[in-house]
């Protein structure tokens, strides 16, 4: 049977329909591609060295708070001998949350061949934040902070590894960067909505695209 004009046109209208919709589902696709990729990333990239001074700064500022809790826990692992059990070999498993004997506490205090010293002195004065500076933190915060602060002034930027990138190796500072990683979340969940709406578009007449 010949079709009438108004069918062609009808026709011709569903085909220009499916190739819109078709083009703009593909548009849709490369963009949320391309935002999946910047969210990615984003947070791979330094920071500006003033701002990498900065947060140094801030995370040691954040290891002082809720210093009583983390006094505490340090000094109970150190009573309860997770500081050698752990780190100087199975011989001392067993030891693990039983009270220090005296042959820990008398090496640790006068020296001695306890394999259990070099942990304890890790413990109280190593090169991690331990139980002593942590104490002095939560009574000298200011002035540790300003100390810190004042060598960090010294360092220049190859001190802190910034000479072994390239150019355009070097991101947007923190705040920045927080912004926009939201702003491209926002718009990547808007992209989805959409690609599910114009998914469904095409399934109604006949065209099965992925909607997620």
């Amino acid at each position: 049977m010949e079709l009438t004009q108004k069918e062609i046109n009808a026709f011709n209208q569903v085909q220009t329909a499916v190739t819109h919709l078709r083009d703009e589902y593909a548009n849709v696709c490369s963009e949320i591609a391309a935002a999946e990729k910047l969210l990615e990333e984003l947070p791979l990239l330094p920071v500006p060295v003033d701002d990498l001074k900065a947060a140094i700064i801030d995370m040691v500022e954040a290891s002082g708070k809720d210093f009583r809790i983390a006094i505490k826990r340090q000094l109970i692992a150190l009573a309860t001998n997770h500081q050698c059990g752990w780190s100087v070999g199975s011989k001392y498993f067993a030891l693990l949350d039983k009270p220090l004997r005296f042959t820990e506490i008398n090496a640790a205090l006068y020296g001695g061949a306890s394999p259990a010293v070099v942990s304890y002195q890790n413990m109280l004065t190593g090169s991690n934040i331990g139980l002593v500076d942590t104490a002095i933190f939560s009574v000298a915060g200011d002035l540790v902070k300003n100390l810190l602060t004042s060598v960090m002034e010294e360092l220049k930027a190859e001190d802190l590894g910034y000479g072994n990138l390239k150019p355009g190796q070097v991101g947007t500072n923190r705040a920045e960067r927080r912004a926009k990683i939201q702003e491209t979340m926002d718009i990547l969940e808007a992209l989805r909505v959409k690609k599910t709406v114009l998914s469904e578009s095409l399934s109604q007449l006949g065209i099965v695209v992925s909607a997620r």
